[in-house]
């Protein structure tokens, strides 16, 4: 009996428009209070790596984002221009204004800020780390020489398998949901060690 081959992995476009759909199906059966107190959870499992971090980056996120409101942070990305890494700055939710894509993004003459943690929004993560962004690479061209922890937040939904990451894909550190903190540190030394031996 022949077996059939098996499908392939779906590119990164189809991938991202696919996750988008899952996330706004799964966040549209929440109400309010349960998605407060989804991110209330979210916030209080972060508390043990944010503990020692003394600068921490967040994000305004979209409607379908997880927010991390109820996390102190006070550095915030602001989008330059195309091809160009974000700046981060030193702001307050309310100094917020719409910027690029309508996205709420400190003023451009905010005090810049180097961070020691940075919260990012994904699309898609798996437990090794890799992370589906938008497409656009900012946080990639950011973090590239950054020694900032990095944390990917996100919905139980979101984590998934994920095709191999590009040479330019910036790995998380830890991949935080309302349920569940992943080191994905200790997801690819143990992968490594595996293919090793």
């Amino acid at each position: 009996m022949a077996v059939p081959p098996t499908p392939p992995a779906p590119c990164k476009p189809e991938l991202r428009t696919a996750m988008r759909a899952r996330r706004a199906a799964y966040v549209a059966t929440l109400t309010p209070t349960q998605r407060m107190t989804m991110e209330q959870a979210l916030a209080a499992s972060l508390v043990p790596l944010l503990a020692e971090r003394v600068a921490v980056a967040g994000y305004a996120a979209l409607p379908d984002e997880i927010d991390p409101r109820f996390v102190a942070f006070d550095i915030w990305p602001r989008v330059t221009g195309r091809d160009l890494p974000l700046t981060l700055h030193h702001a307050t939710r309310a100094d917020l204004r719409p910027g690029a894509w309508g996205i709420r993004e400190p003023d451009r003459d905010a005090p810049q800020r180097i961070p020691d943690a940075v919260l990012l929004p994904l699309l898609a993560a798996d437990a090794r780390g890799n992370r589906l962004g938008y497409g656009a690479g900012y946080y990639d061209r950011t973090l590239r020489d950054s020694r900032a922890l990095r944390i990917g937040l996100a919905w139980d939904c979101q984590i998934v398998a994920l095709p191999p990451p590009d040479p330019w894909d910036i790995p998380l550190d830890w991949l935080v949901t309302p349920t569940r903190r992943i080191d994905c540190r200790d997801a690819v030394a143990v992968g490594e060690a595996a293919a090793n031996s």
